[in-house]
């Protein structure tokens, strides 16, 4: 209800009173014009709006018009629960929370005509009706006129007199409904000359004869859907009159959500208190974003008009109707046991918020927690469970008909996995460089076993078979083992999984049982296709060399290096695949090793606009060590075929005077050939790829390319070991005499070895990762890469109480994360230690040591000031992390702007550092970089830092005001 409060009106004047209500919507706009004067016998005589009460005397005081009529929406909450969830009584901006006392009060009401105890609804509401512009102005006018210029509700007379003046205004005020305005609380609005508008309550909510609440209902006009059943459902009447004075939804107003009314039992609402929405939506950290459901402020900007024509971004607010685009939140709290009795139903609660303790911080440890339990919910429950932990918020244009296109943002569920999980760009990349070089090692292990096989496949192909029927063979035969290497494979995902406590669903575990079946098929194809082109007087020859005349050359003498090179050339296929699998591991390797040890196995950049993020685990360093592996096993497989297959040859050598250690060293050539053809380019690869994330790469880095030569060499060492030991061993004499048998010593039993061996390696590394725990912490724990070695300390110092130790950190962890960006947890915490010391008899002595966050340069170049000082910190910093270097300062022009600053054009922000300056001290910290980020676009921004007071007897604006600086450099450490 709007009223009006003045005198009693003067003999001789007319007075004149304009109230309009404007807002957002039509519903909105409103006006209520009242015209009195004192008549002859004394009395008031009133024309246009008449007054529904007048209260004479001292002061004349009658009602103008309504005020908007809100359909609130109400929720239940458990108190307790929601307490420990969002800290919801925290909120509270006055009165009491809800009741913990699961059940209802009594109270009397007026029902039918009669009072009567019912149940009462305990109620906190928001401060926030989320009224947008929506305002009320005042206008009140005199001017001279006789007793005859107004008629008792002659408008048309008293309007004319109004015109011909003279006009004094007496009252001009206007009163904007948000914050004034709140739900359920039957408010009322007095304006008067000579005073503030006054803004109280009055009267109290119960249950009527006409309904409260909706239900499912197809769409259309308010009109033609809602009102009709609204008229029907009350049994009260109510005048027309009256009801065309209600500021409500207009009949023409489109329905978006079905909406539908019911009848309640009776009741009365209690409003205990108020909670302040601005208080639950605190910054949160992006990866661990979580939506905040019946807390979200509804938020929309229009971008577009209905034609796609752009927009200066408008805010977009909600309107009366409940059934619009964009609704109110519920503006309104209660009980469990409330909701259960207004709505009758035993299946009231449509959503249950689950937080689990203990988790503060977006890990995959953490991850693996909430899956588990998330799992154990739906299987237990079958309930429909998502994770809303690490959800994103995400801005979609939304088109409304007859409005235009609205942005409203909405929430990804589970975007932080995708940044941090498993699939992320960096982890793709490196598992395919591990299933290339899985492939690859398939590749060249089903051509070394098809060579020990060329003379049954010849002998095939010479009986009748076609290339198709033996193609076919061969893959049925690369078919088996590949469906054994998928059950391997899932084998080992399920132990890894268990080791590091990780939930698998049965869909990944087919996926990975049809990878490894693929990567083997797709490794055994080319070999055994290329094969069965061969004819068969070919494939009965000599494995895969091709005896002709050389060239004629001068004679000249070939040192054992090229000996060795010219020999592994003429197998070229075998070489350049090993090549490749040495490749493929030696830059994995690197580059996992640069991440671990340069970055501290954390990596975040943005490549090409992507968010790229990897933290080392140890499933990358098993990786690493699988390529390896297959690397390492590729080459010595291809030196015992060597040895094998020229046996006749070596024999040869050393029968006309080659000593053993000739031979050996012409064989350990051979391997460091194989091996360095690979190692080089990989860990050049490997290198590339680091400076491509890490452009600060320095001369250290290059550590890494005289590093792979030592790998080379070492791996070639151990490769040809066994080899060399096999060759020392051929005798001459039985060697020559067999030579024609030489091929069949080259059949399964290398290639059974080989399956061992992999075995055999992967094993291992299974067992390595599962005694780390898959743990990428304790990786660089036990590699001691980002320790810091520990003081001995005396005995007397190391003698603390385990049990009072635990105390203190949980007491100093229960005051909050502490940064320069957090001034009172940080002093709250140095309190705390303080008074602890000073209870153990110590003198303590406060010494603040602030951390730099910004420099701030005068225009000659000087620094003038450093943020934070003892008098303004830094509320809320953003910064484009593309734009950071370690070690460097990020140095450009300063742009300040006040809190009530209109946003500037996205021209005057272009690369520069902008200082968002409060001086009334009452801003948050962080919300005025909110509201600056959501009104301008801040993409060519190169900060974005809050300046805040620490009291509100300081102003930093006049700070700045004295040192005028120009420019400012931000510490990277810090931002790092």
């Amino acid at each position: 209800m709007v009223s009006f409060k003045t005198p009693p009106p003067e003999a001789g004047t007319l007075y004149h009173l304009r109230v309009r209500l404007s807002g957002p919507g039509e519903e909105f706009e409103r006006q209520w014009e009242s015209f009195w004067m004192a008549g002859d016998a004394g009395e008031v005589v009133f024309a246009g709006s008449q007054p529904d009460s007048l209260i004479g005397g001292k002061f004349l005081q009658f009602a103008v018009g309504n005020l908007p009529m809100q359909w609130t929406l109400l929720a239940g909450i458990d108190p307790a629960q929601e307490a420990r969830l969002v800290n919801l009584p925290a909120t509270l901006t006055n009165g009491d929370y809800l009741p913990l006392e699961p059940e209802l009060k009594k109270t009397v009401a007026v029902q039918g005509g009669q009072n009567a105890l019912v149940p009462e609804i305990p109620l906190i509401i928001s401060r926030s009706a989320f009224l947008g512009q929506a305002r009320l102005s005042v206008q009140m006018e005199t001017v001279p006129a006789d007793a005859q210029s107004l008629q008792d509700g002659d408008i048309s007379g008293a309007r004319e007199r109004l015109q011909r003046g003279p006009v004094t205004v007496v009252l001009t005020q206007t009163l904007p409904l948000e914050g004034n305005l709140s739900p359920l609380s039957g408010s009322a609005i007095l304006f008067s000359p000579g005073r503030e508008p006054q803004v109280g309550e009055e009267g109290m909510f119960s249950a009527a004869e006409y309904a409260r609440a909706f239900a499912v209902r197809p769409l259309g006009t308010w009109g033609e859907t809602v009102e009709p059943s609204l008229r029907a459902a009350r049994e009260t009447p109510f005048s027309e009159t009256f009801l065309s004075n209600l500021v409500s939804v207009p009949a023409r107003a489109t329905v978006f959500r079905p909406l539908e009314p019911r009848r309640l039992p009776p009741f009365a609402f209690r409003v205990r208190g108020r909670y302040d929405f601005a208080a639950l939506a605190a910054p949160q950290d992006p990866l661990a974003y979580v939506p905040l459901g019946i807390y979200e402020p509804p938020l929309g900007i229009l971008r577009y008009d209905e034609a796609g024509n752009p927009l200066p971004g408008e805010r977009y607010y909600p309107d009366l109707n409940p059934g619009g685009f964009l609704p109110r939140p519920p503006l309104a709290l209660t009980t469990l046991e409330a909701v259960h009795y207004l709505s009758g139903r035993e299946d009231f609660i449509d959503a249950i918020r689950v937080r689990l303790a203990g988790i503060e911080a977006y890990t995959p440890e953490n991850v693996s927690k909430v899956e588990a339990a998330a799992a154990e919910i739906a299987e237990r429950t079958g309930l429909h469970v998502d994770i809303v932990a690490g959800s994103s918020p995400q801005n979609v244009l939304v088109k409304v008909p007859g409005v235009g296109y609205v942005e409203e943002p909405w929430t990804t569920l589970g975007a932080a996995v995708q940044v941090t999980g498993g699939m992320t760009s960096a982890n793709i990349l490196l598992l395919g460089g591990l299933l290339l070089a899985s492939t690859l090692f398939v590749a060249e292990t089903s051509q070394v076993a098809l060579l020990g096989r060329y003379r049954e496949i010849g002998t095939l192909r010479a009986v009748g078979w076609s290339a198709e029927e033996t193609l076919g063979y061969l893959l049925a035969e690369a078919l088996a083992m590949g469906l054994l290497a998928g059950l391997l494979g899932v084998l080992a995902s399920l132990a890894l999984n268990l080791a590091a406590g990780l939930h698998i669903t049965p869909n990944i575990l087919w996926g990975v049982f049809l990878l490894g079946t693929g990567a083997y098929l797709a490794g055994a194809l080319p070999p055994a296709w290329r094969v069965t082109l061969r004819w068969p007087v070919a494939l009965l020859q000599y494995g895969e060399m091709q005896v002709s005349a050389p060239p004629p050359r001068p004679a000249r003498s070939l040192g054992m290096a090229f000996l060795a090179w010219r020999q592994v050339w003429m197998r070229r296929a075998r070489f350049l695949l090993t090549a490749f699998i040495v490749a493929a591991g030696t830059a994995l390797s690197v580059f996992i090793l640069g991440v671990l040890w340069g970055l501290h196995g954390r990596l975040a950049v943005t490549l090409l606009g992507t968010f790229v993020s990897m933290h080392v685990r140890s499933y990358h360093l098993l990786m690493a060590l699988l390529v390896l592996s297959m690397s390492f096993l590729a080459v010595l497989g291809n030196l015992l075929l060597s040895v094998t297959e020229r046996a006749a040859e070596f024999a040869l050598l050393h029968a006309v005077g080659w000593k053993p250690a000739q031979l050996s060293r012409l064989v350990r050539f051979e391997a460091l050939w194989s091996v360095m053809a690979g190692a080089l380019p990989g860990a050049l690869g490997g290198l590339l790829a680091l400076r491509a994330v890490l452009p600060g790469l320095n001369l250290l880095w290059a550590l890494f390319f005289p590093a792979a030569l030592l790998l080379s060499g070492g791996m070639a060492a151990l490769t040809s070991w066994y080899p060399v030991r096999r060759l020392t061993r051929l005798l001459p004499a039985r060697v020559l005499s067999a030579e024609g048998r030489r091929l069949d010593e080259t059949g399964e039993a290398p290639a059974a070895r080989r399956f061992a061996l992999v075995l055999l390696a992967t094993g291992g590394a299974l067992l390595v990762t599962m005694l780390l725990g898959g743990r990428g912490d304790v990786v660089r724990h036990a590699a001691k890469l980002d320790l810091t070695p520990a003081p001995t300390l005396p005995a007397p110092q190391r003698d603390v109480a385990l049990d009072e130790a635990v105390q203190h950190i949980t007491a100093l962890s229960d005051l909050g994360p502490r940064s320069s960006l957090q001034p009172e947890a940080q002093a709250a915490a140095a309190d705390y230690i303080a008074r602890v010391l000073q209870a153990q008899g110590w003198q303590v002595e406060r010494r603040a040591v602030p951390i730099p966050v910004l420099d701030l340069f005068a225009e000659g170049g000087g620094r003038t000031l450093q943020l934070p000082t003892d008098e303004v910190y830094i509320g809320a910093m953003a910064v484009h992390f593309s734009q950071l270097r370690p070690g460097e300062g990020l140095r450009a022009p300063l742009l300040r702007l006040s809190a009530d600053a209109p946003p500037p054009a996205a021209g005057d922000i272009r690369g520069k550092i902008i200082l968002l300056v409060d001086d009334t001290g009452e801003a948050r910290p962080g919300a005025l970089l909110h509201a600056f980020v959501q009104q301008s676009d801040v993409s060519e921004a190169a900060a974005i830092l809050e300046v805040l007071p620490v009291d509100l007897e300081v102003r930093p604006s006049a700070l700045l005001d004295d040192l005028q600086p120009r420019e400012g450099a931000l510490h990277t450490s810090q931002n790092l």
